[in-house]
């Protein structure tokens, strides 16, 4: 028996609030962690700050895979990939991987230069790997550069180019 075709979905914030809360449910039933801080950046509180594609797979209505891709509004060299994850039942078929490589796609199309990720999970790390990432040392981020410097050789040289850049330490928050 065949089995049914995932459909690719797109979207950009502002999602509607029935879609905001199926995601944030599956993720939270993925990763085993509260996701309710994403609900603001998916109804479009912080897109003046962060553009935000989300890439998925479904099956009817069923989620099956997603990616995030959050491109800095700020600075378009910069963004990071995020909320990577496969239903149980539908790894393996390369859904993450297809995700993942059209959100590399749009941010290279966009002129990105560095896409950041984080994990901690040794599967996902091959995965990424696979599409080019690269370890950033001492921690659980991965790096996806496309002048092909090493992580570690962006963030010195980002640094060293922006220093004219005001430097203060604030909480965290979309507009930094």
């Amino acid at each position: 028996m065949n089995k049914p075709i995932c459909q690719l979905e797109c979207l950009s914030p502002p999602l509607t609030k029935q879609i905001i809360d199926q995601l944030i449910t599956w993720w939270e039933s993925i990763f085993q962690t509260n996701f309710a801080w994403l609900a603001p950046v998916l109804a479009g509180e912080e897109d003046s700050f962060t553009e935000s594609t989300l890439y998925l797979f479904r099956q009817s209505e069923r989620i099956v895979a997603t990616s995030r891709l959050a491109h800095s509004c700020s600075d378009e060299r910069l963004g990071c990939l995020g909320e990577v994850a496969t239903d149980p039942q539908f790894r393996g078929r390369g859904l993450a991987s297809k995700l993942c490589q059209l959100a590399i796609d749009d941010f290279e199309n966009r002129k990105g230069q560095a896409l950041f990720l984080a994990s901690e999970n040794p599967a996902a790390r091959i995965l990424y790997a696979s599409l080019g990432w690269k370890p950033v040392t001492q921690s659980n981020t991965m790096a996806w550069l496309r002048d092909g410097l090493s992580p570690d050789a962006c963030i010195a040289d980002y640094l060293q180019n922006n220093s004219h850049l005001p430097v203060k330490i604030t909480p965290g928050g979309p507009q930094y």
